[in-house]
């Protein structure tokens, strides 16, 4: 799953979204280290022409009775979303971009939750595949797409959010076929990623600022 992001620096940010020619001021920009479920994200959106927004992390579907969900949808399956009647709709037409630095994923055992994070071998941003809809308020809502590990990830956890390539975003956006939609929705390559062990400071959501991503010391990769 993907449950918790690092979204800093705003210069990698805004170098993500000049390939769909919009920007983000530094004004509007704050820096997040430990961005957890139920935060606004900038995400950019629109089969017909990018758009920038603010969405919040998690949907709930406007079908669902009170009690349905234990919480917001934070994550949907690629392997399942067609099936889902609560991701169908918007992976056929409300797909999105979400740019972020990095995220954490934890390596849990009976004693224990290791946290490590994830970021781009490559440049300071990435943007993860993700679905959005229009809640019954009319507030923008989205969540992220879970596909099988890569090998980098496996030692950590089963699963990790669809990360895609330059072009693969903007295909992303724009494509209307299901099987062009689902060669996008795989594991990353390896080398794609970097990744290291950080202190458990992360583990509080409410816990902030650059010692996020601090390596913990141990030296393990």
């Amino acid at each position: 799953m993907c449950g918790r992001m690092n979204i800093h620096d705003h210069q990698g940010i805004q170098q993500l979204l000049d390939s769909f020619g919009l920007s983000l001021s530094p004004e509007r920009f704050s820096a997040r280290h430990n961005v957890a479920p139920g935060a606004e994200l900038y995400t950019v959106f629109g089969a017909d022409g990018p758009q920038l927004a603010e969405m919040e992390w998690g949907i709930v579907p406007p079908w669902a009775k009170p009690g349905k969900f234990s919480g917001p949808l934070i994550n949907a399956r690629a392997e399942t979303i067609w099936d889902k009647p609560s991701f169908k709709k918007q992976v056929a037409n409300t797909r999105t971009v979400i740019p972020v630095n990095g995220f954490y994923e934890w390596k849990r055992s009976k004693e224990e939750k290791i946290p490590y994070y994830f970021k781009p071998a490559q440049g300071s941003a990435m943007g993860l595949a993700g679905i959005y809809q229009i809640s019954k308020d009319g507030v923008m809502q989205c969540c992220v797409i879970t596909t099988a590990a890569n090998d980098l990830m496996t030692p950590i956890h089963n699963r990790m959010p669809v990360i895609l390539s330059d072009e693969g975003m903007k295909q992303w956006l724009a494509g209307n076929e299901r099987e062009a939609i689902d060669r996008l929705m795989v594991p990353a390559p390896e080398d794609a990623l970097e990744r290291y062990r950080v202190s458990k400071y992360v583990n509080n959501a409410r816990n902030e600022g650059p010692e996020c991503i601090e390596p913990d010391g141990s030296g393990e990769g």
